[in-house]
């Protein structure tokens, strides 16, 4: 599923108009159904809001693979994914290796 089938498939089931969505961003119509119809991407703010307007990570818009429910994350999960997202690269490695020693002193014991 592309980013613009995700974002029109998420505005319709809040049944939110194309108008109502671009207020809710704050950008013009046109740019919405341009996203919607892949002809341009959104700026990662937008990405941002729209993910907040929705309770979804923005990973869950970025990703290649579809989730089928994007309720599957918990909240917790749901946070880790969109602070994690926002980590420079180098911030991003030093996370994954303390969770890979917490899960490895877990498994250890």
């Amino acid at each position: 599923m592309t980013l613009g089938e995700k974002l029109r498939n998420l505005r319709l089931k809040e049944k939110r108009t194309l108008q109502a969505q671009s207020e809710l961003c704050g950008v013009k119509l046109n740019t919405i159904f341009r996203w919607e119809h892949d002809m341009s991407l959104p700026r990662e703010k937008h990405l941002k809001k729209i993910a907040e307007l929705h309770c979804i990570p923005v990973v869950w818009l970025t990703q290649d693979r579809e989730i089928k429910d994007h309720k599957e994350y918990d909240n917790i999960t749901q946070q880790l994914l969109y602070i994690f997202n926002n980590l420079a690269y180098n911030q991003k490695y030093r996370i994954l290796g303390y969770i890979e020693h917490i899960y490895i002193d877990g498994h250890n014991s």
